[in-house]
């Protein structure tokens, strides 16, 4: 993901203001720190996460139907953890980086999610 000046750790950060891309990829080239970040999602044991007990508060799932990262039906079936309220929310023209790309709108909706409950 380093090589080639960080081409595809760059890719990954497509859509973001060029700044924060570079920011990124200059916190993860430094040595030990994309290995580490990984190295979290490499020790997920799901026969574990999915034995957790269901979610019992109000929950808001917000997600990008532009998200190369997180298929639709994935994102869909967060739903089957919360026995409390849910809400999910496809936002139409967004990809992964929810909260820098769509700022004003997802803090709209967090908003009146935490004032409805």
């Amino acid at each position: 993901m380093l090589a080639n000046d960080a081409a595809a750790l760059r890719a990954a950060y497509a859509g973001l203001e060029p700044e924060d891309a570079n920011y990124y990829v200059s916190t993860f080239s430094k040595p030990g720190v994309l290995t580490a970040g990984l190295n979290y999602f490499r020790a997920i044991d799901y026969d574990q996460w999915f034995a957790l007990p269901k979610v019992s508060v109000p929950t808001q799932f917000v997600w990008g139907a532009e998200d190369p990262y997180l298929d639709n039906s994935t994102a869909c079936a967060t739903a089957d953890h919360v026995k409390g309220n849910y809400h999910g929310v496809l936002l139409k023209g967004v990809g992964h980086w929810v909260p820098e790309t769509a700022r004003d709108e997802l803090t709209h909706m967090l908003l009146e999610h935490i004032s409805s409950t």
